[in-house]
């Protein structure tokens, strides 16, 4: 998977293996015909929200590709005003209205009157084999119709399929700071097994991925801890297993 990486672990790493120059090239397309069809419509300014996956998750797929749509949109030649998505957080109406899940028309127009914006980009995806399927679907705040769709396949690099792996991230809801563990495959360490552990650490509202895990069972531990001076308390400490999938990247919502 092409990605940078630095120690195991960081947020600011490419998505699962795309093939880059192919993939970005399709995901170029397919924002260039929304933005046409949209010009064509004499409509300009817009919001692009989550890219979600097939069951309406949030992924950083999912970010990366919605964050690459409004790139390009806002440098196409119509004149597009796109509203920065990573100020949609601090309007607290704006959050409730996206947490509630499915966009209709009532949404539509109160997102559009909130925003200022003429239309909304919503899209979904899957990965059913080495390509990843895109659908793209543009809202009119006024009536919450569908003016402009677009769809395409893009190819995804054949490394994961070589290397049997795959990416699995976590999003803490909760109002602590959590530690999260995988165990995975035992190591030989000291003449004995030990499970091979791998931690990351999660404020509140922050997401963060395992990328490039073997795709096998794992167990997980997800802890919370209060610190008091020099003691802490454990708030919750939940124990789980997932099933890491090939060349598939899945967010585990922790609530």
């Amino acid at each position: 998977m092409k990605k940078i990486k630095i120690l195991i672990l960081l947020f600011f790493v490419s998505i699962i293996s795309f093939s880059q120059s192919d993939f970005d090239i399709k995901l170029k397309k397919i924002s260039d015909d929304i933005a046409v069809k949209l010009n064509n419509r004499n409509i300009h300014k817009i919001v692009v929200l989550y890219i979600t996956d097939i069951d309406n998750n949030k992924t950083n797929t999912g970010k990366f590709m919605a964050d690459m749509i409004s790139y390009n949109i806002v440098n196409s030649s119509e004149g597009f005003f796109v509203f920065e998505r990573e100020n949609l957080p601090e309007i607290i109406e704006v959050k409730r209205l996206i947490d509630e899940g499915y966009i209709d028309a009532a949404k539509a127009k109160e997102l559009g009157m909130i925003l200022s914006v003429e239309a909304i980009i919503i899209g979904s995806y899957t990965i059913p084999d080495l390509t990843l399927k895109l659908s793209l679907k543009a809202l009119d705040v006024n009536t919450g119709l569908v003016i402009a769709a677009s769809m395409d396949d893009l190819p995804l690099d054949e490394e994961c399929e070589t290397n049997n792996t795959g990416d699995y991230c976590f999003e803490n809801r909760t109002q602590y700071e959590i530690v999260v563990t995988l165990f995975g495959k035992t190591i030989i360490q000291f003449g004995r097994g030990t499970p091979e552990r791998f931690s990351i650490t999660l404020t509140p509202g922050q997401t963060e991925c395992f990328y490039d895990l073997s795709a096998i069972p794992m167990k997980y531990s997800i802890v919370a801890k209060v610190n008091h001076g020099w003691t802490s308390s454990i708030i919750f400490n939940r124990k789980g297993n997932i099933n890491v999938e090939k060349c598939k990247s899945k967010t585990f919502i922790v609530k």
